[in-house]
């Protein structure tokens, strides 16, 4: 029922401009596939007809016809010798003539169709014969001129042929095989059928691909677009930091989260606001990727900043930013082993401090929700112009909406091409509806051909991460996303 809904919403949203967008967009991503398309439909078309194509033979032979009959005395008069065409694609016609041939080639059947016709500014007539078999034709043909006067002896009288071109055994069809017209036929009816197929899943792609998915279908800010990055895979190097602080992911990547940092600067200081929560709504989006980037980028810009990690079912903020002289954890903090002055773990080469985080806490949503979380934020805001917080996604677990109260705003991350406008929508409406304000979302993962190559780095073929939405299997713990709790390696998915 919800995915009929979302197609009929979608059926009457109709963006023609953006349904083009999208198609233009497939049709650079699947190119290959018009290829493909055309490729089998030229083959099918040849194989059609080559299978399809029956050789025939023509053995022709051009005369001039005359009669004694009075009444056609003047032979080389033009309207007489029409007349005496007429009369032989008649006669020739007859079961009486047709019983002569036989007899004359003592065959049970005429393998061939005899016609004839006279050219219109003359008195010549060219008789054809046409057969499956070249020897066939020409004895036909023979046999016609042998017989054909015989006949005419019993209606126009004597009947005489002159020939100007005799009868010949052809040597090659009268129609040659042409496979490349159809194999070109099914090579554009190849491509069409590629082209409408990308008009049709553009049509129907429940997918957030760009901006005006996220500000038009789900009436959202956007913050920015942040563009993929992708490292040539290399031996000694597997463990490369998605981070604003690593020169290798680009200017471009860079730039894409300055321009986001400016816009929640702008949402905190006219809301007079400090915590910002981060958060995606199924695994695999990048949210703790760009809760990351969003403090450094803030720190960057000389602001006091701490990242809590609060996702504690499966931390890995100190994963993405290659943190080793960890202490304690948030866990810790909660648990009242340690104080809160304790937990901090400094960023090298940045003003930011990190809280980390405490995998496999049993009891995560009784702690997301205690007044020990409140009172931690509440003391953080004291000590820090920004306080950053990366939660579990919201759209399959409850613990983001839970610490969402304690927040001033939250960023929604949105991966490109794998994000579903329904999934993120539902999300959305779960912190709007408890009154939360979402300051806007991030489109991570934007493919773009002219993004920057730096140091030599090139978009290959070898990508870190998880494939799609992560290690998760299709069902698991927490429904159709999986288990939630594994580690992961350095990724931009997360």
């Amino acid at each position: 029922m919800d995915d009929n809904k979302e197609q009929s919403e979608l059926i009457q949203n109709i963006d023609i401009k953006s349904i083009i967008d999208r198609t233009f967009n497939i049709f650079k991503r699947f190119f290959w596939l018009v290829l493909l398309f055309a490729a089998i439909g030229a083959s099918i078309m040849w194989y059609r007809a080559k299978n399809s194509y029956r050789p025939y033979y023509q053995s022709e032979a051009t005369c001039t016809i005359n009669s004694d009959y009075s009444g056609y005395s003047d032979a080389n008069n033009l309207v007489n010798a029409r007349n005496l065409s007429s009369m032989f694609q008649y006669l020739v016609a007859t079961s009486t003539f047709r019983d002569m041939l036989k007899k004359e080639l003592d065959t049970e059947q005429i393998n061939g169709t005899i016609g004839a016709y006279m050219s219109e500014t003359s008195n010549l007539l060219t008789i054809s014969v046409t057969s499956n078999n070249p020897e066939d034709a020409y004895n036909i043909l023979l046999a016609t001129i042998k017989c054909y006067p015989n006949i005419a002896d019993y209606v126009v009288g004597k009947v005489y042929f002159h020939m100007i071109t005799p009868a010949s055994i052809p040597r090659e069809p009268a129609n040659l095989p042409d496979y490349k017209s159809p194999a070109k036929k099914g090579a554009l009816v190849g491509v069409f059928a590629a082209l409408a197929l990308f008009v049709l899943f553009a049509l129907f792609d429940n997918r957030v691909n760009d901006i005006e998915d996220i500000e038009k279908r789900m009436n959202v800010k956007c913050l920015g677009v942040v563009p993929e990055i992708k490292f040539k895979e290399r031996r000694k190097q597997k463990d490369i930091p998605v981070t604003i602080l690593n020169d290798k992911v680009g200017y471009s990547f860079k730039e894409s989260y300055r321009t986001i940092r400016t816009k929640i600067k702008k949402f905190c200081d006219k809301n007079n606001g400090r915590v910002v929560l981060v958060t995606s709504a199924v695994p695999g989006e990048g949210k703790t990727t760009t809760a990351v980037n969003i403090a450094l980028s803030l720190a960057e810009s000389k602001e006091r900043v701490v990242l809590v990690d609060a996702d504690l079912r499966k931390p890995a903020i100190a994963q993405r930013i290659k943190a080793d002289n960890i202490k304690c954890s948030i866990g810790d903090v909660l648990d009242g082993k340690t104080a809160l002055k304790n937990a901090f773990t400094d960023v090298e080469g940045s003003r930011l401090k990190i809280i980390p985080g405490t995998g496999g806490l049993k009891n995560a949503i009784e702690v997301m929700g205690s007044e020990k979380m409140k009172n931690l934020i509440e003391e953080l805001k004291e000590s820090f112009d920004y306080v950053i917080i990366d939660t579990p996604p919201c759209g399959i677990m409850s613990d983001a909406s839970l610490i969402a109260k304690y927040a001033d705003g939250v960023v929604m991350v949105v991966r490109c091409n794998t994000s579903k406008v329904s999934y993120v929508s539902r999300a959305l409406s779960s912190l709007t509806g408890n009154y939360i304000p979402v300051i806007g979302c991030v489109l991570n993962c934007k493919k773009n051909e002219l993004s920057d190559i730096a140091s030599g780095y090139k978009y290959g073929s070898y990508k870190y991460g998880y494939s799609k939405y992560g290690k998760y299997s299709k069902y698991g713990k927490y429904g159709r996303y999986g288990s939630y709790g594994r580690k992961s390696d350095d990724t931009q998915e997360e």
